[in-house]
């Protein structure tokens, strides 16, 4: 499923190119001012990025963009059990706060995520935890925008 990643404004082109150009920058700086502007040329272009599934009998193997932060498995988890039940695909971000409740049944989906299916947006965090903030925020060049266009994505993939 073709998907088109906002960008996150505050990570501008000229961010990533000031980090990449200042004089005396580390090795690291170089490399994420480099990268960002290549995420920069990638989405002015309108270049999509693919989010795919393989499915094998109850076994689902579901492949994420960027370094997708553990909540985004935990939701298709839950969507992919959802889909398995014919109900409702749309999980609340709050249900991915409590614990499974109960082990993995016959019939059920097994549900396993593979992240970085491509490293261009960086991290990949859900909505909610840009508030909350942490180096794997600082890190996620793609807008909270991009959140429900995953979503649509995973829903589209995990239904029946």
């Amino acid at each position: 499923e073709p998907v088109l990643l906002p960008a996150r404004e505050e990570y501008s082109r000229e961010h990533f190119r000031a980090l990449l150009e200042k004089d005396g920058a580390s090795t690291a700086d170089r490399v994420k001012g480099a990268m960002g502007i290549a995420w920069w040329n990638r989405h002015d272009a309108g270049r999509t990025i693919d989010v795919s599934s393989l499915r094998l009998g109850d076994a689902i193997l579901l492949h994420l963009p960027g370094e997708a932060l553990i909540r985004w498995q935990l939701l298709a988890q839950r969507m992919a059990e959802a889909a398995g039940r014919g109900a409702s695909l749309d999980i609340p971000a709050e249900a991915l706060s409590r614990p499974e409740e109960a082990p993995r049944a016959a019939g059920r989906p097994f549900l396993a995520a593979a992240a970085y299916g491509d490293c261009g947006p960086a991290y990949f965090p859900t909505a909610e935890s840009y508030p909350r903030g942490g180096y794997e925020v600082s890190m996620a060049w793609v807008s909270p925008r991009a959140d429900p266009i995953l979503r649509a994505a995973l829903r589209k993939l995990l239904a029946p």
